[in-house]
């Protein structure tokens, strides 16, 4: 049973989930099925880990189950299916549980269709009170909904006269669908830029036309004054204006927004640094820099309270490029506490190297690198790096020579990597080498020849091509230029 869909399933779930799983299934009004009830009784109070495989060998757990049977295997099917099903409603029922207003509108339709007319009016003011963390596009759905209970109310009652619930139910309906439109059509542009897709959007253009027509009415919704500007930043080729026109509408309206349209948003901007780093363009780590920050005050990139490994060091980078020392420092030390507690140790050795590397402390990245635990091929890639760059720059170089090839065998014998990777790993260590040799070489070859493997290694640098760490590559060779 270890490898059962339930099991699976349940394995998903917190602790919390799981005591309120056991209350769901033993109340009558949700079931009413005994034996589903002993199989939840039997095994929820191993839940979520079930370590223990040989207590969930299939025929013990039924025999638990049904104690005077023998095992019948479809039986046993048929339970396991009908539990699943519970569990899964119940799942559904907790996300429904967070969706007062949608709920709200459940009960006004059933308060209409009841034809209790007080209890409807008392409901329709709760809607307008109640708060919600829902997207702005679902707040207008859930008012599209909302107005569309109350005219059909108005309906209801005989209503011939004017009705502006008729009015308002359209235009939430209009932005709901602008901005549903918008948005994918956004998300298609940045795909088809990023993984080369084909996706086609439908109808954008007369939605364009349509809105540029009607620019009082939509000139003040935020949210698609935002998606107009990401728009066009993923589509034209002089966009650096509409980068600057998003950054302003973030600045003003960011707390219009949840936290997942905020990183949503910010998402795109940050893809737009990227791409104009990757260009040459380094003033554009300083763009990335502030936004990271905004992000990070107000903990948008965090996930169920926990700052993501990936987020904790392209801060650290990007603060060690920009010679932001001190504040590198400070967050390193500061937001360990942040990270999952199985990859703690691990970030906070491997950042903390690299902040040493930086600051010209290379024993002390090599000290902070003995206990990094190459977990993953993040870390083992960033950790063998910074290991070989502070050889390089001690000057140790028997130590550099078994420390590339042990590398070279890492990298090839990694199943982690994407060939891509690989490829730019053993591009780097091949120049690497060559750097090494010619550094150790300063104080002894004749200027001839000096020049010749210079002038090899340079041509080489030029040709070869995915490399990882070419800017460190560049740097070194003009380090080593002969005067």
């Amino acid at each position: 049973m270890e490898k059962s869909k339930l099991l699976l399933v349940l394995s998903k779930m917190n602790r919390l989930e799981i005591n309120r799983l056991e209350d769901y299934i033993n109340s009558p009004f949700f079931n009413k099925h005994v034996h589903i009830q002993r199989l939840a009784k039997y095994l929820l109070p191993y839940a979520p880990k079930f370590e223990q495989k040989k207590r969930f060998e299939k025929e013990r757990v039924f025999s638990k189950v049904y104690p005077k049977k023998a095992y019948n295997d479809n039986l046993w099917h048929s339970l396991v299916a009908k539990t699943l099903k519970l569990v899964c409603d119940f799942l559904a029922y907790l996300e429904q549980e967070k969706e007062e207003r949608r709920q709200q509108i459940y009960l006004i339709s059933a308060l209409r269709q009841r034809n209790l007319e007080k209890q409807l009016n008392a409901a329709v003011r709760r809607y307008h009170k109640l708060g919600t963390e829902a997207g702005i596009e679902q707040q207008y759905l859930e008012n599209y909904h909302f107005y569309e209970e109350l005219d059909l109310n108005f309906i209801q009652q005989s209503g011939r006269a004017f009705d502006p619930n008729l009015q308002l139910r359209n235009d939430y309906l209009d932005l709901f669908f602008l901005t549903q439109k918008l948005k994918i059509a956004c998300d298609m542009a940045n795909r088809n830029l990023f993984i080369q897709a084909d996706y086609k959007t439908t109808m954008l253009d007369d939605l364009l036309q349509y809105m540029q027509q009607r620019d009082a009415a939509y000139q003040d919704i935020p949210i698609l004054k935002i998606y107009l500007s990401i728009w066009y930043l993923l589509t034209e080729k002089e966009n650096e204006i509409h980068f600057k026109k998003l950054k302003k509408l973030l600045a003003q309206h960011h707390q219009d927004f949840n936290l997942n349209e905020l990183a949503e948003t910010y998402r795109y901007a940050l893809n737009y640094c990227a791409k104009r780093i990757n260009q040459g363009d380094a003033t554009y780590y300083k763009e990335v820099f502030v936004i990271y920050k905004f992000l990070l005050e107000r903990k948008i990139i965090f996930q169920d309270g926990f700052l993501p490994a990936p987020y904790y060091k392209n801060l650290v980078t990007i603060a060690l490029r920009l010679k932001e020392y001190e504040w590198g420092k400070t967050f390193i030390e500061d937001y360990v506490q942040y990270l999952l507690p199985e990859i703690r140790e691990n970030a906070y050795r491997l950042n903390l190297a690299s902040w040493y590397y930086e600051t010209h402390k290379y024993g002390q990245a090599l000290q902070a690198l003995y206990n990094v635990e190459f977990v993953d091929a993040t870390y083992g890639l960033g950790a063998r790096i910074i290991q070989l760059k502070s050889y390089y720059a001690l000057e140790e170089f028997e130590a550099i020579g078994s420390a590339i090839e042990a590398f070279k065998l890492y990298v090839k014998r990694n199943k982690e990597l994407s060939v891509y990777r690989q490829q730019a790993t053993l591009n780097f260590l091949k120049l690497f080498a060559k750097l090494s040799k010619l550094k150790e070489g300063q104080v002894w070859m004749r200027a001839a020849e000096y020049q010749k493997k210079y002038n090899t290694a340079y041509t080489l640098m030029e040709k070869t091509s995915p490399m990882a760490n070419k800017d460190w590559i560049v740097q070194a060779l003009d380090a080593l230029k002969m005067k």
